[in-house]
């Protein structure tokens, strides 16, 4: 008697997880693996591949349909809709990095065209244009920096800010899109009080806080000011 119960119960639970998968939306999907990218249709069937590309940490599906991936740990290409490399970016080599140990883990195609991406190892943010060129650029901080641990993911959010996930820190962290403007050497970072702040010694006797006027005054190397 228990065996029957059990067998039926089996059967429903089949007959329910087969409807389930029916009735579930279905997608295609791009995914990365083994030196290679692979393009799934939406019944799970192969539909293309890319072989001998070097290791993918993040897939961005563009809105013209292309997509923006890596082809190692430097290098950024963007590929069509035939799988063909329509524009590419190597951070080891661009922008003063030439023999210089860095990764890129984090990078964004971002809606105004220009690329954002995070140079570990170097210890900066940058946003560059369809050429190549820095267009912004914005210092992180960790605690020692590490080609390949300082960030493994980031991203810039719609307020402009960017935010990072510090690996070899263990933390996340939001960078205020505004220090550049401020004249600050040192990232202003936001506290989970939900108020910004920056490091000691950022040499500035009063600062401005963007999002009220606010003025905040310290005296010189002594205390340190905050915004909301």
């Amino acid at each position: 008697m228990r065996l029957s119960g059990l067998l039926c119960v089996l059967f429903l639970f089949t007959v329910v997880a087969r409807a389930a998968d029916v009735s579930a939306p279905r997608h295609r999907v791009i995914a990365a693996d083994r030196d290679q990218l692979v393009w799934f249709d939406a019944d799970g069937k192969v539909a293309g591949k890319l072989e001998k590309i070097g290791p993918v940490h993040r897939i961005q599906v563009l809105e013209n349909g292309h997509i923006l991936t890596q082809d190692g740990w430097t290098k950024l290409i963007e590929l069509d809709g035939d799988r063909k490399i329509v524009w590419e970016y190597d951070a080891g080599r661009s922008n003063g990095n030439e023999g210089k140990r860095l990764e890129v883990h984090a990078f964004q195609r971002l809606e105004n065209g220009h690329t954002m991406l995070v140079e570990n190892g170097i210890g900066r943010i940058i946003e560059i244009d369809a050429a190549g060129k820095i267009v912004h650029e914005l210092p992180y901080t960790v605690s020692k920096l590490n080609a390949h641990r300082d960030v493994r993911m980031g991203y810039k959010l719609d307020s402009g800010n960017y935010l990072l996930c510090h690996e070899g820190d263990g933390r996340v962290t939001e960078y205020a899109r505004w220090q550049d403007r401020m004249g600050l050497r040192s990232p202003a970072v936001r506290q989970s009080s939900g108020r910004w702040s920056w490091p000691r010694g950022v040499g500035q006797s009063g600062l401005q806080c963007p999002s009220t006027g606010e003025r905040q005054h310290a005296h010189r190397n002594r205390q340190r000011p905050q915004c909301d």
